[in-house]
């Protein structure tokens, strides 16, 4: 060897590892170049290291390799950053160990180079140019776009009623005319026919192509899939929508169920499309008002399914937790949105996980540019280790990674359901630190918006609202006695109850109100909370302090 150059500084880009070929260690790996080159280095050129680890910071000098004019690395020697001042460096190469090392920028400032030059300055003390394009991709994955699932009753739906569709509505009214229920069957059929053919305009707009098979019933009675479900997508896809109408003292529906999840004629599974919107009322043939003045959007909740529903049932079951429901009943947080509908979402995480997570901001930067990672980290299934997160934040973390690792995406079900089981765990451990509402700061990019839970779209920030409930039973004055119940039961319908022991009854800690409010419908408040409000010391169901109800057949009912 001969012709050694100028003593230069680089990083390891890889060097031993286990080589199948030759069934042994490799002894060589190589050195990248401040330019970017790569640089051959053998083990014998190491300078007494027995080894090099990737990313190392080193100097070498560079000779000429006899036998095939190849160039390599000799003396070889890791090096710290204070260390660097000795070298001989151009500009654009202290710019570039500032891209490699950019959370050692403190040192990098201490060594004082490049005063006067006014590109290092900036890379020095800002370092918001060299994350531009992650900070933008990552602002967007905040702020994602998507389809309409709001639309307003009277534009969007009912001024589109044809004469077809009030048709269709009557002939699924069984009454007679002159009955005193008909009119308010016929709104209620109404707001059913307005749920179709808004999840229609809805999935229109994901690009699916949409055939109106409920409508057959009219126009083509003898084809019969029209009692099995109501559109058709892309000639392959089947929807059963279900309409749910606002209550009279919650924006959470109370009154809606799934008698039966349809299946078609060739036993494939049917989607049920959730909508929801106000009650209307109906008179002379026309809609004359809309009860819920304050709300007068219809909307589509997302999907589910019948093997959707079982599976996360199975997935969340346990010795101490039962989740189940006598009747099928979805409610709000049950539903998905389809994989078309984040297109966008997906498309901004497909050029994040693109860029390196070396070229992600330290937790001092992210601090410095007031943004949360965590949530980011967990919906790109990565492992990670901060030491500002307590041990049961990191096994929460850890939990969600995990099944993003084999699943791709956290769905809103899941994420309520798994909220839901942690929630008790810790409840039961009794954890001096543990709060459920430091739940947000795992799962949310900011404080101040709820709406986007690990990028699951969330406008109506159900996941919130959730944890803002738990937080008030975990605050109650019956905590300590939560805390005893060793086996809980959780009803879908948003009903949870718990019980020390096998032989006792179980106590409402959480629910709705199933109480009817006469001449407005049904009540539908909730969050009932054990501690705040009433426990029936007959039914041990919570009071509502709306109506006063607690359960259909209590004794204190009756009474």
């Amino acid at each position: 060897m001969n012709n050694i150059k100028t003593i230069s500084i680089g990083t390891v880009k890889w060097f031993g590892g286990y080589n199948r070929n030759i069934g042994k260690d490799n002894n060589y790996g190589f050195i990248k170049l401040l330019n970017d080159k790569d640089l051959y280095v053998h083990k014998n050129n190491l300078n007494g290291y027995g080894s090099l680890i990737e990313k190392d910071l080193v100097s070498f000098s560079i000779v000429k390799n006899k036998k095939n004019d190849k160039l390599e690395a000799i003396n070889v020697k890791k090096i710290s950053i204070n260390e660097i001042s000795s070298f001989e460096l151009t500009k654009e190469e202290f710019l570039k160990l500032l891209k490699l090392f950019p959370n050692k920028k403190e040192i990098f400032k201490s060594l004082n180079l490049f005063p006067k030059d006014k590109d290092i300055q900036i890379a020095l003390y800002s370092c918001i140019e060299y994350y531009r394009n992650f900070l933008n991709l990552f602002n967007q994955l905040q702020n994602y776009t998507t389809v309409n699932t709001k639309f307003n009753l009277e534009e969007d739906i009912y001024s589109q009623l044809t004469k077809e569709d009030w048709e269709l509505s009557k002939k699924w009214v069984n009454l007679e005319e002159n009955n005193t229920k008909y009119n308010f069957e016929l709104a209620r059929m109404i707001s059913a026919r307005s749920a179709e053919k808004l999840a229609k305009k809805y999935y229109e707009s994901l690009k699916f192509s949409v055939e109106d098979i409920a409508l057959k019933q009219i126009t083509q009675p003898y084809d019969n899939d029209w009692k099995s479900y109501d559109l058709k997508l892309n000639n392959e896809i089947f929807i059963d929508v279900k309409n749910a109408r606002f209550p009279n003292s919650s924006n959470f529906y109370s009154d809606h169920c799934i008698p039966k999840f349809k299946e078609d004629r060739n036993g494939k599974e049917i989607k049920i499309l959730g909508v929801i919107s106000p009650y209307i009322k109906v008179r002379d043939n026309t809609i004359s008002s809309i009860y819920n003045n304050n709300d007068r959007d219809i909307r589509v909740l997302g999907e589910t399914s019948f093997s959707k529903i079982r599976d996360l049932e199975e997935k969340f079951n346990s010795n101490f937790l039962h989740i189940s429901d006598s009747k099928n009943f979805i409610p709000e947080w049950m539903f998905e949105y389809p994989i078309e509908f984040y297109s966008e979402r997906n498309q901004i995480l497909t050029q994040l996980k693109n860029i390196s997570i070396d070229n992600y901001p330290s937790s001092a930067e992210c601090e410095k540019f007031k943004i949360n990672l965590l949530p980011f980290y967990i919906i790109l299934g990565l492992d990670m280790q901060n030491e500002l997160l307590e041990d049961w934040e990191l096994a929460f973390v850890k939990g969600l990674s995990d099944y993003i690792k084999k699943n791709k995406f956290v769905t809103m079900p899941f994420l309520y359901l798994f909220i839901l089981k942690h929630f008790l765990g810790m409840l039961k451990k009794n954890y001096p630190t543990y709060h459920p509402n430091k739940y947000k700061a795992l799962i949310y990019f900011k404080q101040e918006n709820y709406t986007r839970p690990l990028g699951i779209y969330d406008e109506e920030k159900y996941i919130y609202k959730f944890i803002i409930s738990i937080s008030e039973i975990f605050e109650s004055q019956a905590k300590e006695k939560i805390q005893k119940f060793t086996t809980f039961k959780f009803y879908r319908k948003g009903l949870l109850q718990g019980k020390e022991d096998f032989k006792q009854e179980y106590t409402t800690i959480f629910a709705y109100c199933g109480g009817y409010i006469d001449k407005k419908g049904n009540c539908g408040y909730k969050p009932l909370i054990i501690g705040k409000e009433k426990t029936c010391k007959y039914c041990k169901k919570l009071i509502c302090p709306k109506c006063n109800f607690c359960s259909k057949n209590c004794e204190r009912i009756k009474e």
